[in-house]
């Protein structure tokens, strides 16, 4: 499968947009970008492959997303780093930047494995992601916080935003670097009408379905309805509600001026974004 921007349209975003520009572009501007291309250009020289090359490769590439103990000072420290998407890969998180979130359950049922646990540490360093599957995620960290009575804090070095800021508010404390970037809290959505541009070229699209008038939404060169557009509008609306509602619920006496989407500097950050600055 080839990753673009294309992607990334018609599917409600919990997203910094500037920071995911520049993490995109860096992911998806590469000149390999199927999957089989990739692996031809990085298959190891020589006579002597073990079969598993490829799967050993990836788990050395995402070997930093898995949990890490200190036996001294009894902390589990684990990384949320990337793009957020509900069940990526390790392909497309050691290749395309993307973080699956199901890894947070998992890490977390590790851990409570142990009784000899007593703090747990995620570092943070996301713009967000997608909206779907960030919420039972971020459930998790308050369940395993309930059911073990132990503490999650966050570390945020360097970026935070949405679907990521939505994972630290599930957190017991949030600890942020002063210039790090924090916040974006909301949702949004692209929708991408390339029916003009069609036209421009001579094409004429003509979109039959029969499944109602939301089967086909979003297909390349079909101008939107507004069937198409309200359903949108109304998932990101939807999204919206439950992120902030949850935000509010775990972050009491946040101010309001934190839910216009915008992402501030953690030294500027609106009351009770942040509990802790110190650099990381």
């Amino acid at each position: 499968m080839t990753y673009d921007l294309q992607t990334f349209a018609s599917v409600p975003l919990c997203m910094e947009p500037a920071a995911a520009r520049s993490w995109i572009a860096r992911h998806l501007g590469q000149p390999h970008t199927t999957r089989a291309e990739w692996m031809a250009a990085h298959r190891p020289a020589g006579p002597e492959i073990t079969a598993g090359w490829w799967e050993d490769m990836l788990e050395d590439a995402t070997e930093h997303l898995n949990v890490r103990y200190d036996e001294d000072s009894g902390e589990a420290h684990f990384q949320v780093d990337g793009v957020i998407w509900k069940g990526a890969d390790m392909f497309l998180e050691a290749c395309y930047g993307l973080y699956n979130t199901e890894r947070i359950a998992r890490n977390l049922e590790e851990i409570a494995a142990r009784n000899d646990v007593s703090a747990v540490i995620i570092t943070l360093n996301t713009p967000g992601g997608t909206a779907r599957g960030t919420l039972e995620a971020a459930q998790a960290i308050k369940e395993y916080q309930a059911a073990s009575g132990v503490r999650v804090a966050a570390a945020v070095p360097d970026l935070c935003c949405s679907a990521g800021y939505y994972l630290a508010s599930a957190c017991e404390l949030i600890a942020a670097s002063p210039a790090a970037l924090v916040g974006s809290i909301g949702t949004m959505a692209v929708a991408v009408d390339s029916s003009g541009l069609y036209k421009n070229m001579g094409f004429d699209i003509t979109l039959y379905t029969g499944g109602g008038d939301l089967k086909g939404m979003g297909s390349e060169g079909v101008e939107w309805t507004k069937a198409w557009h309200d359903k949108l509008k109304g998932e990101v609306e939807e999204y919206r509600k439950e992120f902030l509602g949850f935000v509010k619920s775990n972050r009491p006496g946040i101010s309001s001026d934190s839910f216009r989407g915008d992402a501030f500097e953690a030294r500027k950050a609106p009351k009770a974004m942040i509990d802790i600055l110190r650099e990381l």
